[in-house]
């Protein structure tokens, strides 16, 4: 089970942006399911260009470390893959 914040603005919706986890630097980030545009934080999809998340070493965040990073708010859907 994953969860996700809202449609990735760099597909048009294509894609999801699924909270994730930066398994180097140990923190969470938001990554499209489609094109790989991530970014560290929500303010940064306005204000800075994604990053490609799949370059790093990464997971699915859990609903342990979601709870653990803050980001229970930013788990606004779920679904199975």
């Amino acid at each position: 089970m994953s969860f996700w914040y809202m449609v990735c603005p760099k597909c048009y919706g294509q894609g999801r942006l699924v909270l994730t986890v930066d398994e180097t630097k140990n923190i969470p980030f938001l990554n499209c399911d489609e094109c790989e545009a991530s970014w560290y934080s929500v303010l940064s999809i306005q204000s800075e260009p994604p990053f490609l998340g799949y370059k790093i070493k990464n997971h699915i965040a859990s609903l342990s470390e979601i709870e653990k990073f803050g980001w229970h708010k930013l788990a606004l859907h779920e679904y199975k893959k």
